[in-house]
């Protein structure tokens, strides 16, 4: 009987700070005679440039098989994006060796993958062999990852696993004790990554549901990503006495819930749909900013959801003062950011020269950040919306001259400011506060 590897590719692939990832570890000890790779988008360019996966395959087994599965993965996070075809690439495998013992490499990859994987070890009636390989001397592993800049042929000389005698780090858990910790250790990191959806469907097929206060406290999650507030709090509204809803106008609550879900896309290094959702909540606190701090009735120059020119017009100061920014009247046309803009610069430069602002520095300092949003919202933001681009940090850094998490911090400040103490703090930690929740339930049941 002979070994059979399938293994998803990640950034310790195949070999990181002069040791094997664990691809490369699984291979040399298991001698497998083919070995089935599974490639996201973002790894499969990895793999095209310079073949090292196989390259380095092949210097210690020369005549194993290998078989790439290039994947459409965008998102390695988004445990909806494989969870079946995982199930598909293990059928195929085991169709093609029905005698041979198949192997799961569990150590490489995000820890959505190596989930799916584990439940395919624990759940399946095929039988398969989890492998985990522990970093060198038993560390974890903080050094850079195999990234564009890699010379296989320096790496794989330079790779001190080559020496005799070195640690055999693969190890094979016993599959029920395996099952409990493995998918415990899943869940929290499924957590920690705010990954409720696959939080849940991971619980679903483990049959770990027997908490309902937990299933509440994550279909409350799930309902809240999706901006469903009636839906979250029908599942629950406090925990132990904590209200997970700290603000109560609603005005003031609607933003807040928009913003936390643009900071959790900031976390998670998804920067084209951060950008792309930062120009509804601009026009919204703009509108707010205007009302409540520049005490302006902004209100009445909108109507049905546009911009109400008559109204507009009857103040002539301001209708002129945006027809010279723009080159034309204004249409009667849906609220943007622009417009907002130049509305709230006109009224600041009227209210200083008046002499009636208490603190105009710092109201031109918001004036000046909603001006870098405006050439977000112009460049990057419009290419990603209308040509299908990715925007990266150094594409919003090129732009504003600030980091995405500066942006983030930026409007959590300017949301504080315009709504006082309507906004208690706490209310921007609310998705840390429903982990901790989540967590110690999980201590309980799981």
């Amino acid at each position: 009987m002979s070994n059979v590897l399938f293994s998803a590719v990640g950034f310790s692939d195949p070999i990181r700070n002069n040791y094997d990832g664990s691809l490369l570890h699984i291979v040399r000890y298991y001698r497998p005679d083919t070995v089935y790779l599974l490639l996201t988008e973002e790894v499969a360019k990895l793999d095209k440039k310079d073949d090292r996966y196989a390259i380095c395959i092949k210097k210690i087994i020369p005549d194993c098989k290998i078989v790439k599965y290039y994947t459409s993965i965008k998102n390695a996070h988004d445990f909806d994006a494989y969870f079946m075809d995982f199930r598909r690439y293990i059928q195929d495998i085991y169709d093609n060796h029905p005698e041979d013992n198949i192997l799961l490499n569990v150590s490489s990859g995000t820890p959505q993958i190596k989930a799916t994987l584990c439940l395919e070890a624990v759940t399946s009636d095929k039988k398969l062999t989890i492998v985990q390989v522990s970093s060198p001397a038993g560390k974890s592993n903080h050094s850079k990852p195999a990234g564009e800049e890699f010379d296989v042929e320096y790496e794989f000389a330079n790779n001190l696993d080559n020496l005799e005698d070195t640690e055999n780090r693969t190890m094979e858990p016993d599959i029920l004790s395996f099952r409990y910790s493995m998918i415990r250790s899943q869940m929290r990191a499924l957590v920690n990554n705010y990954e409720y959806q696959a939080l849940l469907n991971l619980m679903k097929v483990s049959n770990t549901m027997n908490n309902q206060v937990l299933l509440k406290l994550i279909n409350h999650a799930v309902e809240r990503k999706r901006l469903n507030a009636a839906a979250a709090r029908g599942y629950i509204q406090e925990y132990k006495g904590r209200t997970l809803f700290p603000v109560k106008d609603k005005e003031c609550a609607d933003i807040v819930e928009y913003f936390l879900l643009i900071k959790l896309k900031q976390k998670a290094g998804q920067y084209t749909e951060m950008v792309l959702f930062l120009n509804p909540i601009s026009v919204e606190l703009l509108t707010a900013f205007i009302k409540y701090k520049l005490n302006f009735d902004i209100d009445s120059c909108i109507k049905n959801g546009k911009w109400n020119v008559q109204k507009i017009r009857l103040n002539s100061e301001l209708c002129n003062y945006l027809t010279n920014a723009f080159g034309r009247e204004i249409e009667s046309r849906y609220i943007s950011i622009e417009v907002l803009h130049k509305i709230a610069e006109f009224i600041l430069i009227r209210l200083n020269s008046e002499g009636s602002l208490k603190n105009p520095l710092e109201l031109f300092n918001i004036l000046e950040f909603f001006d870098d949003v405006v050439k977000l919202n112009r460049g990057p933001r419009n290419e990603a919306a209308h040509e299908l681009t990715q925007i990266s940090a150094k594409d919003i850094k090129d732009k504003t001259g600030m980091q995405p998490k500066k942006i983030i911090r930026e409007y959590e400040k300017i949301i504080r400011m315009v709504f006082g103490s309507k906004c208690p703090k706490k209310a921007f930690d609310i998705y840390d506060c429903i982990n901790d929740y989540i967590k110690d339930e999980m201590e309980k049941s799981i």
